[in-house]
């Protein structure tokens, strides 16, 4: 049970770490340091995070493209 467990999380961050290189600014270190900052969430939560945290960096993104274009 304990391998399947181990292998379950394993599948699952790969995926996670798979849908995030696709990620024109990707920086491994990047990734690792806020993947780090929430701690220990279960990885249904860890998803969520990560989504959130994207969405907020492709906003201000975009609102300092915009202001660069002005």
């Amino acid at each position: 049970a304990q391998l399947s467990t181990y292998f379950y999380g394993f599948s699952e961050m790969m995926k996670l770490r798979e849908k995030n290189e696709k990620a024109a600014d990707f920086k491994e270190r990047a990734y690792h340091d806020k993947l780090l900052s929430f701690g220990s969430p279960s990885l249904r939560h860890l998803h969520q995070l990560m989504a959130t945290e994207q969405m907020k960096e492709s906003l201000a993104n975009g609102f300092r493209g915009a202001a660069d274009k002005k």
